[in-house]
């Protein structure tokens, strides 16, 4: 007992900075740690959807060239015989989206969400370049 009237070391030491540092610093490392493999993980995902958009995109050149302007209604059934029907659907599980402008298109996924208009589709309008995935992290998947 001290001349207080408290047991001695029942006082809780004061937290150091070094130790405030060290926790912080180790959230830290597994937020990013955390991030990096979701990234890793979807990579995957983004380089399947490329080659699919690749394959799309070179089935609507060759029907162009065979059969002139390929039209949004039955887009899809029109290029079967160029492409894989299992080809028409992103690895999100939703099917990418043709539509036909005047004197272009885009092909688009939906990306890992599934809605439109948002920062994860990628969209490839012809003649224009990719938008990709910032929503998974990524700087970009190579379009």
């Amino acid at each position: 007992m001290t001349s207080m009237g408290v047991k001695q070391g029942s006082r809780k030491a004061p937290v150091s900075r070094r130790r405030v540092r060290r926790l912080v610093g180790l959230t830290i490392a597994l937020a990013l740690i955390s991030v990096a493999s979701r990234s890793a993980a979807s990579t995957p995902r983004c380089g399947s959807a490329k080659s699919q958009a690749r394959d799309l995109e070179s089935a609507i050149t060759q029907y162009e060239r065979e059969h002139g302007p390929l039209a949004e209604a039955g887009w899809r059934q029109a290029l079967t015989e160029y492409v894989a029907p299992t080809t028409f659907i992103d690895p999100w599980g939703k099917p990418f989206v043709y539509r036909q402008h005047p004197h272009a298109y885009e092909l688009f996924t939906l990306g890992p969400d599934g809605e439109e208009g948002t920062s994860d589709d990628q969209v490839r309008a012809n003649g224009w370049a990719w938008r990709t995935c910032p929503h998974e992290g990524l700087l970009s998947c190579g379009f």
